[in-house]
């Protein structure tokens, strides 16, 4: 047997002379050959599919024959980047998306980790594969926020952060001690950027640094 399940309209096509028991053979025969780590098998069964206008999407174990497309599989949700283009056009998005999980499924995982690094350049959008979402972010330059919102100090934050994006490798520690000293803590492997919420008495010695500083 399989785990998948029939979705979309009736059959069309190609897929219109296909009986369910074709159908249901091949998922199977598919399903096992990625069990036994017999993979090539596996494309084979799904390209058979294809060919006979059945589509397949593993992200949500359905299949169809009505011809029309599967979406990403990924929901939406809030980011903070949603303010900075209150309309967006997510079809675009959809299409990366859908072409990433085209990769992913064809083990091409170069190719997806390309689409990964183009959502982000040109949309602002990370994907976080473990919920199955997306969202757009705000970038300052290499880096976006994770964690809670910072309130005030975010443009100035924001500078800096963009400064060391583009900072030569000589000049980047002092940048990222004067982030440290606001309390921010940069992941350069990641990307990210965050400011855990600071009690009374770290406020407090920030304050005092800020005044040693200006009193120079």
């Amino acid at each position: 047997g399989h785990d998948f399940e029939r979705t979309g309209g009736g059959a069309k096509g190609k897929a219109g002379q296909v009986s369910l028991g074709e159908v249901d053979r091949r998922l199977a025969a598919r399903l096992a050959a990625k069990l036994r780590g017999r993979y090539s098998d596996a494309d084979a069964e799904l390209e058979a599919l294809e060919a006979l206008g059945i589509r397949v999407c593993d992200a949500t174990k359905r299949w169809r024959a009505d011809g029309e497309a599967f979406g990403s599989g990924y929901e939406r949700t809030v980011g903070d980047g949603d303010e900075d283009v209150p309309a967006l056009d997510t079809a675009p998005i959809e299409q990366l998306l859908l072409a990433r999980a085209r990769a992913k499924q064809a083990r091409d995982f170069g190719k997806a980790d390309a689409l990964r690094g183009e959502l982000r350049a040109a949309h602002s959008v990370i994907v976080d594969d473990q919920r199955r979402a997306w969202r757009r972010v705000r970038l300052y330059g290499d880096y976006y926020r994770v964690g809670p919102r910072v309130g005030k100090a975010e443009p100035k934050i924001g500078k800096l952060l963009t400064t060391l994006s583009q900072a030569a490798s000589g000049e980047r520690a002092a940048l990222l001690e004067e982030l440290g000293a606001m309390g921010v803590q940069v992941d350069e492997g990641r990307g990210t950027w965050r400011r855990p919420r600071r009690t009374p008495e770290e406020l407090a010695a920030a304050a005092a640094l800020r005044g040693e500083a200006e009193s120079k």
